[in-house]
């Protein structure tokens, strides 16, 4: 009984270097919400961004673990 299966086994390094794009993605679109509230007086859009600073921080934790394992 033949194992055969299709799909494409992604290259480690890949993953990583989505997961670091992921993180500047973050970073970027929280600067740009704290900015964009601040100049607009608006809380929710700071509000906002404080979530996506916490995504980007656990990103960065998963980044960091996977670099450690």
């Amino acid at each position: 009984m033949p194992h055969d299966h299709g799909h494409a086994h992604i290259d480690p390094d890949s993953g990583d270097r989505r997961v670091a794009i992921a993180i500047w993605a973050n970073g970027l679109l929280t600067v740009a919400q704290i900015v964009g509230g601040i100049l607009s007086g608006s809380l929710a859009l700071i509000a906002d961004a404080l979530h996506n600073f916490s995504d980007m921080a656990s990103l960065v934790i998963a980044f960091a673990a996977r670099k450690i394992a």
